[in-house]
C-alpha cells in the first residue's frame, strides 16, 4: 500500500514539473516578442532615416544643374552691349575667351575686335573694324560693327551716324560705340580690351 501511494505521489510531482516547465517556455516565449518588434521598429527607423539621406543628396545634385552664364573669368576683353529695341532689347554681357582686340590686323592703322562662340545661343558674336586708329581717338564714323544675339544680326555700316571712340594705351584699350541700325534699334557697346595682339 505504501508502495503504491509513493508511486501515485511521484507520478503528481512528476507532472507538475512538467507543467511547470511548459510555462516556463511560454513565459520566455512573451518576453521576446517585445524585443523582436522593438528592433523591427529600430530597423524601419533607420531605413526611413537612409531614405531622408537620400533625399537631402538628390536635392543638392538638382541644385547644381546647369548655368546660363556666359563664359566665365577675365578673358582677353570684355563688352556689354545695350539694345533699344527689335527682339533682343536689353543689355548683353561677354566675356572674351580668345583673339579679342587686335591693332593693324586688315592694314597699318587699323584696329578690330573679334569676339565669336561655337554656340549660337544668346549674345555669341561681335566683330568691330576700325579705319584709323588716330582718327577713332575724338570719334568718327570710319569703322563697321556687327552683333549677333542668337539668330538676329545688328550691325552699323560705315559712314552711317554710328559715332566710335576709340581709347588705344597700348597693351589696353577702349571702345565705345553709339548708333542705329537700318531697322530702327539703338545700338551701344563698350569694349574693355584687357590686352591687345599687335600685328604690325
Amino acid at each position: 500500500m505504501m508502495n503504491t501511494r509513493a508511486r501515485a505521489t511521484a507520478a503528481i510531482v512528476v507532472g507538475l514539473l512538467a507543467l511547470g516547465a511548459c510555462g516556463g517556455d511560454d513565459d520566455s516565449n512573451d518576453d521576446a516578442s517585445p524585443d523582436t518588434e522593438e528592433t523591427s521598429s529600430a530597423d524601419e527607423g533607420a531605413t526611413d532615416e537612409g531614405g531622408s539621406t537620400d533625399e537631402g543628396s538628390g536635392g543638392d545634385s538638382g541644385t547644381s544643374g546647369g548655368s546660363d552664364e556666359g563664359p566665365s573669368g577675365d578673358g582677353v576683353a570684355s563688352i556689354m552691349l545695350s539694345l533699344d529695341g527689335g527682339a533682343d532689347s536689353g543689355t548683353h554681357n561677354a566675356t572674351v575667351p580668345e583673339y579679342g582686340c587686335s591693332r593693324h590686323g586688315t592694314g597699318e592703322g587699323t584696329f578690330g575686335l573679334q569676339y565669336m562662340l561655337d554656340e549660337p545661343d544668346g549674345f555669341h558674336s561681335f566683330q568691330i573694324d576700325i579705319d584709323d586708329i588716330d582718327a577713332a581717338a575724338t570719334g568718327n564714323s570710319a569703322f563697321a560693327a556687327t552683333a549677333r544675339v542668337g539668330e538676329n544680326r545688328y550691325h552699323l555700316a560705315r559712314g552711317s551716324s554710328a559715332l566710335l571712340t576709340l581709347e588705344d594705351e597700348g597693351d589696353t584699350a577702349a571702345i565705345t560705340i553709339m548708333g542705329t541700325t537700318d531697322e530702327g534699334v539703338d545700338v551701344s557697346a563698350v569694349v574693355e580690351c584687357h590686352q591687345v595682339i599687335d600685328l604690325g
